[in-house]
């Protein structure tokens, strides 16, 4: 039983080691994913005392006419310490709606 396995074992090591992956062409961006997250958004209340810095045009005020940002963040895995109201918006189910900081409230240290 054991030289059976061990052959099952070698045989399987052999063809992950023929496996090669085809090397990423640094020469162009097609067929590629970009990410990036920016990380200075700041908000009333934060401890940075910038306002709605990065959020909005107008770091006094957020309004539709203001807003700096193409879509509203995902924030589901923020904890409720971690995000700050922005006033006069709201969720379709009538929540009112909530932005993060890079800055916690008060402490001036970036939770991530």
């Amino acid at each position: 039983m054991k030289p059976l396995i061990l052959a099952g074992l070698s045989l399987l090591f052999a063809a992950s080691a023929n496996y090669c992956a085809d090397p990423v062409d640094r020469s162009e961006l097609r067929g590629k994913v970009l990410c990036g997250y920016q990380g200075w958004f700041r908000c009333p209340g934060d401890g940075s005392n910038l306002g709605w810095f990065h959020w909005s045009r107008d770091s006094q005020s957020l309004t539709p006419r203001t807003v700096s940002f193409e879509m509203w963040p995902d924030l589901s895995e923020f904890a409720p310490g971690e995000l700050f109201a922005a006033p006069g918006f709201s969720y379709g189910n009538g929540v009112g709606a909530s932005l993060p900081s890079s800055v916690p409230s008060g402490n001036g240290c970036a939770p991530f």
